[in-house]
């Protein structure tokens, strides 16, 4: 099994309560192959980093499901030629289910505050 190794840190002036990791996997051809959550075990303080070790995803013994759709969904009409600057992808080793993988971080907050 590989694994996504690194350092996640809150720079955020409050404690990332429920800090996620989203993993978007690409095939050669730069589709959108897969997509999963990854929950963190603990909070992260602010100003504080947490070590993480997250193994990466296996197509075997998935297979493709076909769906029907009416239509095509997507946020406020969005695309990528709108967002400034590709997005952040972290190469993988040749050989394997996926060409690429792009990692984003993000958490539920707690700010404290009461009412």
């Amino acid at each position: 099994t590989e694994f996504i190794v690194g350092i996640l840190r809150n720079d955020a002036t409050v404690e990332a309560s429920v800090p996620m990791l989203l993993f978007s996997y690409y095939n050669a051809n730069g589709d959108l192959a897969w997509v999963e959550s990854h929950y963190l075990e603990r909070s992260v303080r602010p100003q504080w980093s947490t070590n993480i070790k997250i193994p990466l995803a296996s197509l075997r013994g998935i297979k493709r499901a076909e769906v029907p759709t009416l239509g095509h969904a997507d946020y406020l009409g969005v695309t990528r030629e709108m967002i400034k600057g590709p997005a952040p992808m972290l190469t993988l080793a040749p050989g394997g289910d996926f060409s690429t993988i792009n990692v984003q971080a993000t958490a539920y907050a707690r700010d404290g505050g009461g009412l």
